[in-house]
């Protein structure tokens, strides 16, 4: 702490205390936000930390950190960092580092920066380009997990790096039950080798056999097929392994101004199992598996979102990426902006690499539906999980 910032916490004159956020978003790109200074909400500028001759833009957020401490005895603190999402401030600057889920933020580093009002850049105190700049001790976390996502904002749990001479042990920074490279990452530019070691196709396509796939999942590891393969309507009796069904729901569908409609919409499903007895299909049926479906893109054509958002409607655009509409909407194009999401999207779990790089096809054709079961023969090709054999599981 400087003799400045100690000065005036002893003189209890702190003002207006502000707080600001910097998230290594890839070894390229750094989000800086910060918790408002004023009602106008303006972005700040301010010196940088390791090189005040450089003046580096905070962008106003709705974001917060809570529950840090410091001992020097028992576990290091776990505190939360939440942000709000309601706008697409959060996703937009993400896309800017190539990450389009939340969960990929997993494993990054966060510093968090305090100072008062008047050290800021312009403010009455300023203490000018070159000379380091007043503010409290600053704090440096890794984004351990998510613990609450929300309409309005997500929640991560933050936990300490432990530093020896500027080296992280392990080297390769390990979180519990999840993977963490960032999805796609050798295919995507501003990625940094130490998370890009996943080299899933940026617009799946993955060759089994000589054969090119189509291949997509969303984030609860469900499969997402062309809506021109053929599915059984299915009311009761028994079922083959893999034979594709589909039922029916009454589902509320929102219109583009909010106003909301009851209509039937089809559920899509796998057979896990031969059985003469499987009962309703269902997403706690483990003789099923949901899947999904999506259409080629047409920009006349009015896509849907619903009140229970996963029956919101997939496409696939030119370049072979798969998107789910956020909010209904005719003739925008899907992309990072209010009303689409990326639809093929990494679980983050084992489960989520078997089916990906263990998929057995069924059929020949690109927009072929894969196996329910994976092809336990290949492994993990970059040791993504730490601990755990490398043979992939069913």
């Amino acid at each position: 702490m400087t003799n400045l910032i100690a000065t005036d916490s002893a003189k209890q004159s702190l003002g207006s205390l502000v707080y600001f956020y910097d998230i290594e978003a890839s070894s390229t790109v750094t989000l800086r936000y910060h918790n408002g200074v004023s009602s106008s909400l303006a972005n700040v500028t301010w010196y940088d930390y390791n090189s005040p001759y450089s003046q580096v833009t905070y962008t106003a957020m709705p974001i917060k950190a809570s529950g840090e401490s410091r001992t020097s005895m028992g576990s290091p603190e776990r505190p939360s960092l939440s942000i709000g999402v309601i706008a697409t401030t959060l996703s937009s600057d993400l896309a800017s580092a190539n990450i389009y889920n939340y969960g990929d933020l997993v494993g990054k580093k966060v510093t968090i920066r305090a100072t008062l009002a008047k050290y800021l850049n312009g403010g009455s105190a300023d203490t000018g380009v070159g000379n380091p700049p007043v503010e409290f001790p600053k704090s440096t976390y890794l984004i351990e997990s998510i613990t609450s996502l929300q309409g309005e904002s997500i929640t991560y749990e933050l936990t300490s790096p432990f530093d020896t001479q500027g080296i992280t042990i392990p080297n390769r920074r390990a979180t519990a039950n999840l993977c963490s490279w960032v999805y796609k990452g050798l295919n995507l530019p501003n990625i940094g080798p130490e998370y890009s070691a996943c080299y899933w196709p940026d617009a799946g396509n993955w060759v089994v056999g000589g054969i090119s796939y189509r291949v997509y999942f969303n984030v609860e590891d469900e499969p997402i097929v062309d809506s021109s393969v053929t599915f059984t309507t299915y009311t009761s009796g028994s079922v083959t392994e893999n034979t594709l069904y589909k039922t029916t729901s009454t589902e509320t569908r929102l219109a583009s101004n909010g106003a909301t409609s009851s209509v039937t919409v089809d559920n899509y499903w796998q057979a896990a199992t031969t059985t003469a007895s499987p009962g309703t299909p269902s997403d706690t049926n483990s003789n099923f598996r949901r899947v999904r479906v999506y259409d080629a893109y047409n920009a006349s054509a009015t896509y849907y979102s619903f009140e229970d958002t996963q029956h919101n409607e997939y496409v696939r655009d030119s370049d072979g990426k798969v998107w789910q509409v956020t909010n209904t909407i005719t003739g925008e194009a899907p992309g990072f902006n209010a009303f689409w999401t990326l639809g093929d999207v990494c679980g983050k779990k084992l489960n989520s690499c078997a089916i990906r790089y263990g998929i057995k096809p069924l059929g020949s054709a690109a927009s072929t539906v894969p196996n329910t079961t994976t092809d336990t023969t290949k492994t993990l090709p970059f040791g993504g999980f730490p601990g755990l054999a490398k043979k992939l599981l069913r």
